[in-house]
């Protein structure tokens, strides 16, 4: 398979990433499911992330319930108070 026919598959994942990320309900999106980084697709949840969620709880995952940071200066913020968020 040539570069370019490569280039436009993975093209192609991101754009449906980009629209299942938008259409997916917040309270569903799982950053750390594992298929979004096989199919290096998880860009477009983070950015959603970012703009409408910041700090983000996922109650359900295969590695258990976990917190999303995906702003910079919401973890310096937490980083900077650890005692606090331990």
């Amino acid at each position: 398979m040539s570069n370019k026919a490569i280039f436009g598959q993975h093209h192609a994942a991101l754009l449906q990433a980009r629209a299942d990320a938008a259409r997916m309900p917040l309270d569903d999106l799982n950053v750390a499911d594992r298929d979004l980084y096989a199919t290096d697709t998880v860009l477009p949840y983070f950015a959603r992330l970012r703009r409408e969620s910041p700090i983000h709880f996922c109650p359900d995952s295969e590695d258990g319930p976990y917190w999303s940071i995906t702003r910079f200066e919401d973890i310096k913020d937490i980083e900077s108070n650890w005692q606090s968020f331990s």
